[in-house]
């Protein structure tokens, strides 16, 4: 099964959002509404995620930041044991004096054995 990410930027306005979606290709492909996020979000590499403190078990990830607000959204798409795809995030504040875990914000369940692969995201 290949996983990507798919990003739709939203009416320009002030608050300007961006739709992101999680992609899978496979023998059950499925279109996952993430949610809106601040501008256009950061797709994060290994050595990205590990200096921000994403799950070092992580297939791929991303962070959006809202300059008017200091406020950082990370969401990270974990495999668990073949068998689900567990979706994580957390809100950072800027001047927060720590950074909070994140939290389970779904479960895709897959077929038994599933092999998992990144691929990019189309442009």
């Amino acid at each position: 099964m290949a996983v990507s990410f798919r990003f739709k930027p939203g009416a320009a306005s002030e608050d300007r959002k961006t739709a992101a979606h999680l992609v899978l290709k496979g023998a059950k492909p499925q279109d996952i509404d993430l949610g809106q996020f601040s501008g256009k979000p950061d797709v994060v590499d290994k050595e990205k995620a590990k200096l921000a403190g994403f799950p070092s078990d992580m297939l791929m990830g991303f962070r959006s930041y809202d300059p008017g607000s200091g406020t950082s959204y990370d969401l990270a798409v974990m495999n668990v044991g073949g068998r689900l795809l567990r979706v994580v995030q957390r809100r950072v504040e800027e001047n927060a004096d720590k950074i909070p875990e994140f939290q389970t914000s779904r479960e895709i369940p897959l077929p038994a054995n599933t092999v998992v692969e990144v691929v990019a995201a189309k442009k």
